[in-house]
């Protein structure tokens, strides 16, 4: 049985996981490694192109409408899932990666917030319980206000 030529499809497909994959770290999903274009120096030109083409204010609105479909079709928002935002940091092939790298930050800020509010409560709960006139006086020093 004789393969089914190539489609602009599959050549856009190949373009944006190679130029996805060449920037990201460590290493890229299993899922999209039999998409890849490996060949050194097209990869390189793969991503000399998708750079170019996502940059042009005259191109940028359908590089954006058509990597979000391809994104769509290789269901990247599973794939980069378990990926923390250092990974992404030079991938910039889809949107959808610009989100994740949002998503990973705030998560990390909400932890960090109720880290710090956790904190917080442990000085309030210390405050009530043994006022700070109190631990001074146990530990032979002075307060300022008396």
């Amino acid at each position: 049985m004789k393969a089914s030529p190539p489609t602009p499809q599959d050549l856009l497909l190949r373009l944006l996981v190679t130029d996805f994959v060449r920037t990201l770290r460590p290493t890229a999903p299993d899922a999209l490694r039999h998409l890849l274009i490996e060949h050194r120096a097209l990869e390189g030109k793969c991503s000399i192109l998708a750079t170019r083409w996502r940059s042009d204010v005259n191109f940028r609105d359908s590089y954006t409408e058509l990597s979000d479909l391809i994104a769509q079709e290789l269901k990247l928002d599973e794939l980069v899932d378990r990926f923390a935002a250092e990974d992404l940091l030079e991938c910039m092939s889809f949107a959808r990666i610009e989100r994740r790298v949002i998503q990973d930050l705030k998560d990390r800020l909400i932890q960090q917030s109720a880290a710090a509010l956790a904190d917080i409560r442990i000085v309030e709960y210390r405050k009530f319980k043994r006022p700070f006139r109190a631990v001074c006086a146990v530990a032979g020093g002075a307060t300022s206000d008396g």
